[in-house]
This record gives C-alpha cells, structure tokens and sequence, in this order.
C-alpha cells in the first residue's frame, strides 16, 4: 500500500509500524481537523485541537513540526509535546496569510486540545 492511499487511522498506524521496523523511533501524521497522530514504538497517541476558524492552512504543518520538537527538546513527556504541536498547527491555522502562530494563541489553545491513546 503506498502512503498516499492511507486513509483509515489504522491504515496509518499499521504503516507507522512499518517505518518503526526500519528503526524509526517517531512517526507524526497530520490528519487536518481529524487531529495528528503520533506513533511510537512505546505508545501511540491522538490530538485533537478545539473547532477554530481557517484562515489559512499555510505553515500549520511547520508549526506542528516545531511545537513537537520544541517540546521534546525541553524534556516534555510525548503527551505534551503532542499537546504543543497541535496547538501550534491550529494557531497558525486561524492566522491570516502566511503568518505563523502567536505565543498567546497558542497558550489559549493548548488546555483546550483533547488527548487521547489508540
């Protein structure tokens, strides 16, 4: 199966194990509003982010990237480096044009992103 015809979430976390036997230690997947995915070989994780208003999808993936990054480099526990990453993307998403996230959009968003293990 190639990736683009991914579309189920356990199509994808059956490829993410695919990845983890190439030595892979953490797959993140967008899904758009379905939320991301993060795999891992110890855990897997889902977020969600709070309805919000699109103004423009234009770096969400970036900032998502960055948020997850960002936290694992501050030593944050996977659940909250997925907290970060999703209220990242989604700030950045009701930004206008091709503005990133702001510091306070995200913080507002962040306690309201939904969490869960699949």
């Amino acid at each position: 199966m190639k990736e683009s015809q991914l579309q189920t979430e356990s199509e994808i976390l059956g490829f993410c194990e695919q990845i983890h036997s190439r030595g892979i230690s953490y797959v993140l997947v967008s899904r758009g509003k379905a939320g991301l995915l993060l795999s891992s070989v110890e855990q897997r994780i889902k977020a969600v982010a709070p309805p919000v208003e699109v103004d423009s999808t234009v770096g969400a993936g970036d900032s998502v990237v960055g948020g997850f990054v960002l936290g694992h480099s501050r030593g944050k526990d996977l659940a909250d480096c997925m907290r970060l990453a999703c209220a990242a993307g989604t700030a950045t998403a009701q930004t206008p044009g091709t503005g990133l996230c702001h510091r306070a959009d995200v913080e507002a968003i962040l306690p309201r992103v939904d969490l869960s293990k699949v």
